[in-house]
């Protein structure tokens, strides 16, 4: 299992060069589960042979009878918390974005049909260096939107992850936290000065926004900014303050069509809200392989792409 995906390591002893960092978001995640598991002896956890990818080997260590490793069977994964849900047990299904697609007809009806709490740790979402274009976790948002009674969380901060697992397990629906490979910065605040425009940075992409506002201010465009968690429901702090502003801009590491911008255009347009929006991610498009910093650039989703396209917008008359 440790050779699922080799990185370079020591020809002498076999270990690896580059430990996993200690502020990574799966670190994050296994620590957290490993709390929460103390704290609530119902919390299990589930994963289809990446028990190393997806962080889950010191819960197996801690919680050997709570830990279930099905292999590469993610349809089962679902199918099997879902039955472990309907018994009041509380399973945590660890997958990488990109084969939960596999399982998507069980999230759909062993677990949404049912409302059923299950708690889904999406590792891998957003751009994955590389992995090349199979493993881009750039899709499940728009997939997983059109299923019901599911909500879906995007964290744009190590703490933010902490706190969403802690709410995602207290309650009692069908929940998705989605989070990325690459490290993000411990907190992630927002930029409020009664701007004339609104950029709202969902997830992993939200630093990068937030950076590229930060540049625009200097040149007196007049950005406010907002990191965003929420991707379904919508936030209900970005319902009540979007008619406040001109124009927003929309910010997601993840496909457009039926994306996070998407959800928010849907809004305004139903509650006839005026503002002209402009959604920023990846075009409808596949994803080569590359480290995560080139992929960036090349889709302008960088600090210079996104400080390029959010110019050009609010200058825009």
């Amino acid at each position: 299992a440790r050779f699922h995906g080799v990185e370079p390591f020591d020809m002498a002893n076999g270990q690896p060069m580059r430990k996993l960092k200690d502020n990574s978001y799966t670190k994050v995640f296994s620590d957290a589960m490993l709390q929460l598991a103390g704290e609530d002896d119902k919390v299990v956890a589930i994963t289809a042979a990446m028990p190393y990818g997806t962080g889950l080997a010191e819960f197996k260590k801690h919680y050997p009878n709570r830990f279930f490793d099905v292999g590469i069977a993610e349809q089962h994964a679902v199918t099997f918390a879902a039955g472990l849900a309907s018994n009041g047990i509380t399973p945590v299904v660890a997958i990488y974005s990109t084969f939960l697609q596999r399982a998507y007809d069980q999230i759909l009806h062993d677990v949404s049909l049912q409302n059923l709490h299950v708690v889904f740790a999406i590792d891998r979402a957003g751009i994955v260096s590389g992995d090349g274009v199979t493993h881009q976790g750039i899709y499940d948002i728009s997939f997983l939107r059109s299923i019901p009674d599911i909500s879906i969380f995007s964290p744009y901060s190590l703490e933010n992850l902490k706190n969403l697992m802690q709410s995602a397990l207290q309650s009692e629906k069908p929940m998705v936290i989605r989070y990325p490979k690459e490290l993000l910065p411990e907190k992630l605040d927002e930029i409020r000065q009664n701007g004339r425009f609104l950029c709202i940075g969902l997830g992993s992409i939200a630093q990068v926004a937030k950076q590229a506002c930060l540049l625009l201010n200097q040149e007196g465009i007049n950005l406010d900014f907002l990191p965003e968690d929420h991707v379904k429901p919508i936030d209900d702090k970005i319902k009540k303050i979007l008619s406040e502003y001109d124009k927003v801009i929309t910010c997601e590491e993840a496909i457009l069509p039926g994306g996070f911008g998407t959800s928010i255009l849907e809004f305004c347009n139903e509650d006839n809200i005026q503002c002209k929006i402009l959604r920023i991610g990846i075009p409808d498009t596949f994803i080569e392989t590359g480290s995560r910093e080139e992929i960036l650039e090349s889709l302008e989703l960088d600090v210079i792409g996104i400080m390029k396209k959010i110019r050009s917008f609010c200058e825009d008359a």
